[in-house]
């Protein structure tokens, strides 16, 4: 009886690893050698960066040991951002409600926190020599989470609730995000404008969290001009101000005149994932706190889309979009909201269901990208080359044949 199951679970586990290798692997033998020859190119010209973000980020590196690899940083940073996102969740889960001021001071302090050793962690790996592909992937892998997270931390404090304000914002702001990737996927560099989202928009955000810990998140109620409430001004401003970035994006990628076929293409999916995001909000009838989940999980499934596009710019692989484990959640998600099968399964089960199973799909992705890059380029995730270590005969995965 003990050899049998013994049996059993050994065969489970076979099956298990075969599922989770299914994709494997992400990175052609071509796009291995690229990989090797990748170096970054990109600039950010917001004077609040040359002036501020750039010159503490540089401090702080230049006190560090060596024996801090980078990729800690970034990871340290990401924690600091989750724990924050989940404190201020945990009295807003259904995206309103009184945040304590103590709790939004946390925000403020967290979400500086990040920015700083989000800038911390690209000066430690020049000083060091730990610049890698892999180092650029995990810090915009990073970025993509904590942008997904800063879009339910936002609507909670500025007390958006369900309204169109809070859809229109999330799908604005992915949508920057993912855009801003495909000009660097494109054009082979990404160079930021003297204003810009990223470097002077956290000023924007922090001063709504620093506001909410001084007045209250009741401030944002209160009605300012023509029935729009305080709140709902400040997520119009990111909104509005979206739009000449995205242009911007835009021109830059024409430049290099791609296939405008190609173009939609790789929007197809993006517009696929957001698409189904809102026609499950506005069909659902569950309390706000499901919302929440809802996001969750569609943020996994277009951070996913960002690290295989992200991939395919760091290898010089054709970014293919259309990924299998994508396609059919958002397939799932729209036979439940518009056929029958929605009296026949809860939808509290169903919405838990594909929180899991995109957090699968994600994890998946995270794991077998870092060990196929960190295995093509001879190093690890967490641990630094040493400063006098010379650089030794490389082991990649294209002198193992059978991985492919």
């Amino acid at each position: 009886y003990q050899r049998r199951v013994h049996g059993i679970l050994k065969k489970a586990m076979e099956l298990a690893k075969k599922l989770w290798h299914i994709r494997s692997p992400y990175i052609s033998k071509d796009g291995a050698e690229k990989l090797l020859k990748y170096k970054y190119a990109g600039a950010d010209y917001s004077l609040c960066y040359i002036y501020a973000w750039s010159p503490m980020a540089e401090w702080i590196a230049s006190v560090l040991p060596w024996w801090i690899a980078p990729n800690v940083i970034t990871f340290a940073a990401l924690l600091i951002r989750v724990f924050t996102h989940f404190y201020a969740a945990y009295y807003s889960w259904g995206l309103g409600g009184d945040i304590p001021p103590e709790c939004c001071a946390i925000l403020g302090i967290g979400y500086f926190a990040y920015i700083i050793l989000d800038n911390v962690d690209g000066k430690q790996a020049r000083n060091t020599k730990n610049s890698s592909p892999l180092g650029l992937l995990f810090d915009h892998g990073a970025d993509s989470f904590s942008t997904s997270i800063l879009v339910l931390s936002m609507v909670s404090l500025l007390q958006i609730g369900k309204d169109w304000y809070f859809p229109t914002f999330a799908v604005t702001l992915m949508t920057c995000f993912f855009v801003a990737t495909l000009e660097e996927y494109y054009v082979g560099r990404l160079d930021l404008p003297v204003f810009n989202g990223v470097s002077d928009g956290c000023l924007f955000i922090i001063g709504v969290e620093i506001a909410s810990a001084f007045f209250g998140c009741g401030i944002w109620r209160k009605e300012v001009l023509f029935g729009i409430t305080g709140g709902q001004i400040m997520v119009l401003i990111p909104i509005l101000g979206s739009g000449p970035t995205l242009l911007s994006n835009f021109v830059h990628i024409f430049q290099k005149k791609p296939p405008l076929l190609d173009v939609c293409k790789n929007l197809l999916v993006h517009s696929l994932i957001y698409g189904t995001f809102l026609v499950q909000y506005n069909i659902t009838t569950l309390p706000n706190g499901y919302l929440r989940l809802m996001f969750y999980t569609f943020s996994l499934m277009a951070c996913k889309q960002l690290l295989h596009l992200m991939m395919s710019h760091v290898t010089a692989q054709v970014f293919d979009p259309f990924r299998i484990s994508t396609i059919l959640s958002c397939c799932t998600v729209l036979i439940y909201y518009l056929t029958p099968l929605k009296l026949l399964i809860k939808e509290t089960c169903f919405v838990w269901f594909m929180l899991a199973l995109n957090g699968i799909f994600y994890l998946n992705i995270v794991f077998c990208a870092a060990q196929e890059m960190k295995t093509i380029l001879g190093i690890q995730v967490f641990v630094p080359k040493k400063p006098a270590q010379t650089q030794g005969k490389i082991k990649t995965l294209l002198k193992d044949s059978s991985y492919y």
